[in-house]
């Protein structure tokens, strides 16, 4: 048995003897390419470890800690090829060495970089981004050879309170200015220089028609708000290789001048109309542009005219709202560069359409796809498609339509439709499914469609690793599925009674947005291969039986099912013996028994739960092997200054403890995370938190507990027990209250 199980190890050791021998750039395009799932079974290796560790958690995002909550937990889901240039909402993202694929950015709390770091010491980030000015400053005055080992640090700066939101690789020598709290509006005003080697810039509006000057070298840069109604584009830096502009209203906009500007992202709140209104360098690459955000328009893109123009284009994403009238964009002959890979078109409607059974548009023989197309998106409500007369070429990896007729049926013969041997992934909304001949090729598929599915013949797809369906009106859900899936996502199936999948080799399943009021063996069966399962039950579970789900569960999130105490007791959870994470948020748990939970558990989430009884205070004891804990309330975000508050009602939490003087809780010496934000906890309760034992404690949140006075004896408490504590948040009303000198692990939000 031994043998058996280091084999692998053995395995992986003369391989990362043989890559040892690899040059090093070559050596990080190889794991650039491999999949997340699989580098993380390299990152204990010697040698292939490191390039494993560097390349997952090559971008991190430091998220705010006083956020009430943690961030949320997810099973694995389903995970298209494509991924966009950018999400216009959030901020630009980071594209490596040019291409079109965004990094993913790992969010992790500040004590999650600070273990990481201690523990791989060969550790270096591409990118730590600090989403707020506090925490940079406070890993620079308690870990600050953390913070001099990394690479690039971008910070995000207060928005109410500065024109630069954001600055990507910050050049150290100037991050006095975020350490002092002199980073404000005149922030640009600084004395010239401090800007020559910033790369990455994301600005509120124009601040300073001197941006060539006092950023020579930037190559990406944001606005979050341009006026260009009555004012001309401001002056850019001619070395931007990203431009990403939001504005309402403008007449011709032209960016031609910039030579190197490889990407460009446009929002506008009024309609775009026509594409030849725009002038962009010969050489661009990727475009995204999106008119009427904001507006109701009845003006739809009605030409992409001059798209020809820039023969190196390899991306086009165009999107329009307030789709009211037929639009000719499908209809009109467009003469698409040879080199163009992506192409997205997504038109949305307008709310004041009332004629909603005539069509806007046909897409079929008159809309010419690129012949070297790779992706090919399409949202288009309001307009039909001749599927039969769709020429879809064999180049296409990915093709992704979703549409929504409303008003009277209009029969779309998919059935009649060719899809290229090619495809890798499909997305589908259709109002039938029957005759559709899907290719065998596919890896993805996901399908949006109002009838039953049960012609559909899975098996079928012998290469089928992710499958996503939202079906409606469907009573039973009874498959057989290829041994090559891996991760299956059901959505919006409230009519739903019945549920038994084979699939020897399904590993993660998401139920979501459906009705199961009884959940027992006989109405629910799953594959015992199973080892991810997420339920989102809104109405309710009203009983439940034991041993219902997967015997080999590792991970179970079980959030706003409305789950009582004794619907947790019917579960018996504490027979799954490989049960590590557990979520159980937003539920109505009020009390918690011995042996709720199996000893195996390593993270637990009760949050947002009424539990104002615990059977004994010893009842987290008997979890040997907890690592993290979340017993924390949402705080409220107000409507009129957008700022986290808590709650005003006391939490049950809070009430456990008030109602006698011994009631109190014991935590395990397995501990390292605890969240007991915002539960309104009281002078008193300090005392009742035992963590006498908990000599692994990093990290402990009681934020948003300003009337908790007496917190000193926790940080006494600490100090003596705790000798791996990074951070202690505490809300900063408490900071007259605890003694400060030679701690170094307070934190005031």
């Amino acid at each position: 048995m031994v043998k058996q199980s280091e084999q692998p190890k053995v395995k992986g050791q003369k391989l990362s003897s043989k890559l040892s021998e690899v040059p090093q750039d070559l050596l990080e395009l190889i794991f650039y390419f491999i999949p997340d799932d699989y580098l993380e079974t390299y990152i204990d290796l010697p040698f292939m470890g490191t390039y494993a560790i560097n390349r997952l958690y090559g971008c991190i995002e430091i998220t705010p800690s006083e956020s009430g909550l943690w961030e949320d937990w997810a099973p694995k889901g389903y995970r298209s090829i494509y991924k966009r240039i950018v999400n216009p909402k959030l901020r630009i993202q980071h594209i490596k060495d040019g291409s079109s694929g965004a990094c993913s950015y790992k969010r992790w709390r500040i004590n999650q970089l600070v273990q990481f770091c201690k523990a791989n010491s060969a550790f270096r980030p591409k990118i730590v981004h600090f989403t707020s000015t506090e925490q940079l400053g406070w890993l620079h005055e308690h870990y600050p050879q953390i913070l001099n080992k990394l690479p690039r640090i971008d910070v995000s700066t207060p928005k109410d309170n500065s024109r630069i939101w954001k600055v990507g690789d910050f050049p150290k020598d100037y991050l006095h200015l975020i350490l002092d709290n002199t980073l404000s509006d005149d922030l640009l005003l600084f004395k010239s220089g401090w800007g020559e080697n910033v790369k990455e810039l994301e600005l509120y509006t124009s601040a300073s028609k001197e941006l060539p000057k006092l950023f020579p070298n930037l190559q990406r840069l944001r606005f979050a708000f341009v006026d260009l109604s009555n004012e001309p584009l401001p002056n850019l830096p001619s070395s931007l290789k990203f431009l990403q502009i939001a504005t309402n209203t403008f007449d011709r906009f032209d960016v031609s001048h910039l030579q190197n500007l490889k990407q460009i992202v446009f929002e506008c709140s009024e309609a775009i109309g026509r594409l030849d209104r725009f002038k962009f360098p010969l050489g661009i690459e990727r475009i995204f542009v999106r008119g009427a955000t904001n507006m109701d328009f009845r003006i739809n893109i009605e030409s992409l005219d001059s798209i020809q123009l820039y023969t190196n284009l390899k991306e086009l994403q165009i999107g329009n709202h307030g789709l009211s009238n037929k639009t000719e964009i499908f209809s009109k002959r467009i003469c698409f560069p040879e080199n163009l890979q992506k192409l997205e078109i997504s038109l949305f409607q307008s709310n004041r359409v009332t004629d909603s059974n005539t069509p806007f548009a046909t897409v079929g023989k008159d809309f010419h796809v690129p012949n070297n197309l790779k992706v090919l998106l399409l949202r288009t409500p309001q307009i039909s498609y001749s599927p039969e007369q769709l020429a879809l070429p064999d180049s296409l990896r990915v093709l992704s339509i979703l549409t929504q007729f409303k008003g009277r049926e209009k029969e779309e013969h998919w059935r009649l439709a060719r899809f290229p041997p090619s495809l890798l992934e499909l997305t589908l909304s259709l109002t039938r499914i029957e005759g559709v001949t899907f290719p065998k090729s596919l890896q993805r598929l996901q399908i949006t469609t109002g009838y039953p599915i049960e012609p559909m013949k899975f098996l079928e797809f012998e290469n089928l690793v992710q499958l996503k369906i939202t079906i409606k009106n469907m009573e039973e859900f009874i498959f057989k599925f290829p041994s090559s899936l891996k991760i299956l996502e059901v959505k919006n199936n409230k009519t739903l009674k019945k549920v038994k999948i084979e699939a020897e080799n399904l590993k993660s399943i998401q139920f979501s947005s459906f009705r199961f009021e009884y959940l027992d063996a006989s109405v629910f069966q799953l594959p015992d291969s199973v080892d991810s399962l997420s339920l989102t039950i809104q109405q309710g579970i009203v009983t439940a039986t034991a041993n219902v789900f997967p015997p080999l569960l590792k991970e179970l999130y079980l959030k706003s099912c409305k789950i009582t105490s004794d619907i947790l007791g019917e579960l018996h959870l504490e027979a799954y013996k490989k049960l590590v994470r557990l979520d159980l948020s937003n539920n109505m748990i009020s009390r918690l028994e011995n042996n709720a939970f199996p000893i195996s558990l390593q993270d637990l989430r009760i949050d947002d739960n009424p539990i104002s009884m615990f059977v004994n205070p010893d009842v987290f004891m008997e979890l040997a092997n907890l690592w993290e804990l979340s017993m924390a309330h949402q705080l409220i975000r107000t409507t009129e200054s957008g700022y986290l508050w808590r709650s005003t009602k006391v939490s049950k939490l809070a009430s456990y403890f008030q109602s006698d003087d011994r009631n109190t809780l014991n935590f395990p010496s397995s501990l390292m995370s605890l969240n007991l934000a915002n539960n309104c906890l009281q002078k008193g309760v300090a005392a009742k938190l035992n963590f006498s034992t908990c000599s692994q404690l990093q990290e402990l949140s009681l934020d948003a507990n300003w009337e908790m006075t007496d917190v000193q004896v926790i940080v006494d408490q600490l100090k003596s027990s705790s000798p791996d504590m990074v951070e202690l948040l505490l809300d900063r009303r408490l900071r007259g209250y605890v003694t400060e000198e030679e701690i170094n692990f307070l934190s005031f939000s």
